[in-house]
């Protein structure tokens, strides 16, 4: 019925300091350390990459849209060779539960027990890390092997009164109080939701922490997820397909393909 943005949702580096000094800049480093830490069985860089919200990061470009004037894109020859690489990835450096249901209660649970030096993860668990007790800090995404970005998906998290409300004036209201930026500026304290209220965010409170300037970095190669109502068509689909790339090993080129032709 009613919603207003809460905070900017996007994918960051998280980093163990305890096992690397620094974020990577480039893929390559973070491929390198996957095989360097393999003996100690500890992993290098690990998402979950069987759904496309997260894949999506390896899969997309900055230049690059879903839909153009031919139609569905995500079966591009470009595509297909990043679809690729994402299977090989998976199947040499993610550990044993990164995948399926319970993927990132795995990945988490690795990253906080020290065996995973970085997670490619979304700007909620920068808490969470936190309470658990890892020693990390937060870093833009490095670049893929073709030397462009990794691009992940970015929107907002919202606030929304539903349509079954019987009290929709009253919780309009209160959405406007949680939006005042003296009470979005606290809430980001407590929470490190980095809203999107432009008085928080040009605040030399808000714009001089590490946290939020990686945020700010990262936005400039991330891809707003767009909200035209082919997209409806396309979630199931891919999933579906990255599933099948990731766990069952089945053949990207014709998977993608195969997925294009049952969004329509």
């Amino acid at each position: 019925y009613y919603a207003v943005p809460r905070s900017i949702e996007t994918f960051l580096i998280y980093y163990n300091k305890d096992l690397i000094d620094y974020p990577f800049e480039s893929l390559k480093d973070y491929i390198d350390l996957n095989e360097k830490l393999k003996s100690q069985g500890k992993y290098g860089l690990v998402t979950k990459l069987d759904e496309f919200y997260t894949a999506y990061t390896f899969l997309g470009s900055n230049d690059f849209e879903i839909l153009d004037e031919d139609g569905i894109t995500l079966n591009s020859d470009d595509t297909k060779v990043r679809a690729k690489f994402v299977q090989e990835h998976a199947k040499k450096y993610l550990p044993k539960g990164a995948l399926e249901d319970k993927g990132w209660e795995n990945i988490n649970t690795l990253f906080e027990q020290g065996k995973i030096a970085a997670v490619i993860n979304n700007t909620g668990k920068f808490i969470d890390y936190a309470k658990a007790g890892v020693n990390y800090g937060i870093a833009p995404l490095p670049v893929n092997l073709d030397g462009k970005p990794l691009t992940p998906f970015y929107s907002t998290y919202n606030y929304a009164i539903p349509t079954r409300s019987n009290q929709k004036e009253m919780a309009q209201k209160f959405l406007a109080y949680l939006n005042v930026p003296m009470t979005t500026y606290e809430r980001y304290l407590h929470t490190a939701e980095l809203p999107t209220i432009n008085d928080v965010l040009n605040s030399n409170l808000v714009s001089n922490d590490d946290f939020a300037n990686a945020i700010f970095t990262q936005m400039h190669t991330s891809k707003q997820i767009s909200y035209d109502k082919f997209m409806d068509f396309i979630w199931d689909p891919m999933n579906d397909a990255l599933k099948k790339i990731t766990i069952d090993g089945a053949e990207p080129s014709k998977t993608l393909d195969e997925a294009v032709d049952n969004m329509f």
